[in-house]
């Protein structure tokens, strides 16, 4: 619930609070139980466990511990508390598919006790957050396991772009298990469902794609939603985070459930614990809302659909998209990788991706993927595909049979990219660090933080991150993780595609 953009409900956020208390409280009574002793901060070694929901305890504040820890200390616990709320998010999604994420759920408490001991000790922080990483990289295998195992294998799939006349209701966030609940809830009715964001990747998943409901793609990244909502005339479904609180001018369309809220938003109850969701609601206001009256759109000469002059029209960029490049689909292509390497007839892979954002210096990740020679494979996941997907990339050819650009999928995908990466090291009797590949993610929030840990735990290095580094890294923390991991700050295209080339 804490994840950037992800619940701005008040009496949400109560209600957790208030749960978090009652598990303490029946932790204590455990401790009483069956220590016979009573739960101090000296037993739990844990100086917060008389937290209580009702105490403004100024001690977990960040200014208090700034204060205590100074900025160093107290960033290289935020890298830590970060990567524990992105792979947070992810173990959601493991448990919300009922599978559990062991290596998460073994490590969450010792991290976050480590956390609490407040430790000043460097290498003992930094130990710890590959710990993070490992988790992580635990958890992200463990989603990518439920995802195949309830909707099939993903398949390179070209998704349609743009509307279709109907009834219409937009899913949004990461949840494919709620976009099959709704679609089988729909079942013959007269609506049309539409991805938006990472959902898209849905489309290459053949349970989903099953359901004649799912008509196509509409959107690009989460920070557009402002401008693309207000095009769409049905009903929005948040199934986890990226959401900006909605104006008033479609609050009223916007619907959430799990983690995701907002003051205002209507809730769809349930998805945990066998508990099923019942999406009658927005279906409902589905059916009462104005369809989409495609004769306001039209296809140019080129194939390009575009929206009224009058509306924003990024969200219709192109008219179909490439996605769906699966672990099992790419691993398959490993052996004519490896060989086009070892004949230097592909010169190098690059790996773009990672979250998007509002800045224009985003625009750098466009212009380097535009740059890219015309012998060699981009890598691209998550939000940060957005960025790329519309340059047509997925339509040249880099090898026969392989495009140029490769749509790997969600955030969560990262475990896709690391096992592939892992075939092709394999493949070539090289390490991982000595295969032909560079790294350029973009960064905003938390899951971002976890998969760039998760990198880091199996030895990828010289890794490029930007548009800027996040808040609570000084420049000694940049400088520790500069020597220790060999990660880079991105300048300008130009000048890093001649760095990422050249191997340094």
């Amino acid at each position: 619930m804490t994840l950037t953009n992800t619940n701005f409900d008040t009496a949400h956020h109560a209600k957790a609070v208030a749960q978090a208390a009652s598990l303490l409280d029946e932790l204590k009574n455990l401790v009483r139980a069956e220590a016979k002793c009573e739960p101090t901060a000296q037993y739990f070694n844990n100086q917060y466990v008389d937290w209580t929901p009702t105490t403004n305890d100024e001690r977990l504040h960040v200014p208090a511990r700034l204060a205590r820890l100074g900025s160093t200390i107290c960033g290289l616990h935020e890298l830590i508390v970060y990567s524990l709320k992105g792979s947070a998010a992810y173990g959601y999604h493991c448990l919300r598919q009922n599978k559990k994420p062991a290596a998460l759920l073994h490590l969450l408490p010792r991290l976050l006790a480590f956390v609490a001991s407040e430790s000043t000790d460097v290498d003992a922080i930094l130990s710890h957050v590959l710990l993070c990483g490992e988790a992580n990289e635990d958890t992200i295998r463990t989603l990518n396991t439920a995802n195949v195992a309830d909707c099939g294998d993903p398949t390179p799939t070209p998704v349609k772009w743009g509307p279709q006349p109907g009834k219409a209701i937009l899913v949004t966030g990461h949840d494919y298990a709620a976009l099959n609940d709704l679609l089988a809830q729909i079942g013959d009715k007269p609506i049309r469902v539409y991805t938006h964001g990472e959902m898209l990747s849905a489309h290459a998943y053949p349970a989903l794609a099953a359901f004649p409901a799912l008509a196509g793609h509409f959107g690009t990244a989460w920070q557009n939603q402002r401008f693309e909502i207000p095009m769409f005339p049905g009903p929005v479904l948040f199934t986890t985070n990226c959401l900006i609180p909605p104006p008033d001018s479609y609050k009223h369309r916007v619907f959430a459930m799990g983690p995701v809220g907002c003051d205002g938003v209507k809730r769809i109850e349930g998805g945990m614990d066998g508990q099923p969701l019942d999406f009658t609601p927005i279906i409902q206001s589905a059916l009462d809302l104005p369809a989409f009256d495609v004769g306001e759109w039209k296809v140019d000469e080129t194939g390009e659909e575009t929206a009224p002059p009058t509306d924003h029209s990024r969200c219709l960029t192109r008219r179909h998209v490439l996605t769906g490049f699966g672990e099992n689909t790419l691993t398959a292509l490993v052996p004519q990788i490896a060989d086009a390497i070892r004949q230097r007839t592909l010169k190098h892979i690059f790996v773009v991706g990672g979250c998007d954002g509002f800045e224009t210096s985003r625009h750098y990740f466009t212009d380097l993927v535009k740059a890219t020679p015309k012998d060699t494979i981009v890598l691209t996941f998550a939000c940060g595909r957005f960025r790329l997907n519309r340059l047509g990339l997925d339509t040249q050819e880099a090898l026969p049979g392989i495009p140029r650009l490769i749509d790997v999928g969600q955030c969560n995908d990262t475990h896709t990219l690391l096992s592939v990466l892992s075939s092709l090291a394999a493949a070539l009797h090289l390490p991982l660090t000595a295969l032909p590949v560079s790294y350029c993610l973009s960064w905003f929030e938390q899951k971002a933080v976890a998969d760039l840990l998760s990198l880091l735990h199996v030895g990828c290095k010289n890794i490029f991150l930007g548009p800027s580094l996040p808040l609570f890294f000084d420049h000694t923390i940049w400088s520790v993780l500069q020597d220790k991991f060999g990660l880079r700050t991105i300048t300008n295209p130009d000048d890093d595609l001649k760095l990422m080339l050249s191997g340094q």
